[in-house]
């Protein structure tokens, strides 16, 4: 059975979903998780390297972006010690390299066995094509499971 599962995770709907399906997992198997949130390049629809604004804005982007990290950790914590599972939350920000790269390395340097995943459907099947999602499960070197959000509304 896994071992380690790694969980990468947004603020969505459907992230919230995968990590819920990923602590049920880990309950079931005695697995550890590890959360990981990466802000890439372009958080909030906006390339960094390319921004368009003031420094000001800039930098109140940076702390909005900090800002939903901490609750997107807090809330993780609470579901994980609520469902007495082992787990650690990684925080990354930066602009080298895409969320997907920085998960795969995750997963490549933690040992992940797994990657659980939510993923909103693209027309009712599948994955959005190019999107961070797709991406992962294109260039994971270990398995991934998708949970699309409807699973946890039935």
């Amino acid at each position: 059975m896994y071992q380690r599962i790694l969980v990468p995770v947004s603020s969505g709907p459907a992230s919230e979903c995968g990590a819920r399906e990923a602590i049920r997992l880990a309950r079931v198997s005695g697995a550890s998780l590890r959360f990981i949130h990466v802000v890439g390049k372009s958080a909030s629809g906006r390339e960094r390297s390319g921004f368009a604004g003031t420094i000001d804005e800039y930098l109140a982007l940076l702390e909005a972006l900090d800002r939903e990290c901490a609750v997107i950790a807090a809330g993780l914590r609470e579901l994980a010690e609520a469902a007495g599972v082992n787990f650690d939350v990684v925080l990354r920000s930066t602009s080298d390299g895409t969320p997907c790269e920085w998960v795969v390395a995750e997963a490549l340097g933690w040992r992940a066995d797994l990657i659980v995943m939510g993923a909103e459907p693209a027309g009712g099947v599948g994955l959005r094509p190019g999107s961070h999602g797709a991406r992962i499960l294109q260039s994971s070197p270990v398995p991934v499971m998708v949970i699309s959000p409807r699973v946890c509304h039935s």
